[in-house]
């Protein structure tokens, strides 16, 4: 298993909720509406929290195998 539920659940929410305060900005701020661009930072986001996990997972497991050798 790569990612556990709570991170699935973490990535899920956050880029959803992401997108909304993105589009609650945009909204307040008085700019164009691009909807486009929400999407690509959506998922710009969404990238960068897998990595993020991905990253922390690897440590863990160098850490593990450290301890073991």
């Amino acid at each position: 298993m790569l990612l556990t539920n709570y991170q699935k659940t973490e990535l899920v929410l956050g880029t959803i909720l992401f997108a909304f305060f993105y589009l609650i900005y945009l909204k307040l701020s008085n700019s164009d509406m691009n909807y486009l661009d929400v999407l690509w930072c959506s998922f710009t986001f969404f990238i960068i929290l897998l990595f993020k996990f991905f990253y922390i997972r690897y440590n863990l497991i160098q850490t593990q195998n450290f301890i073991l050798n």
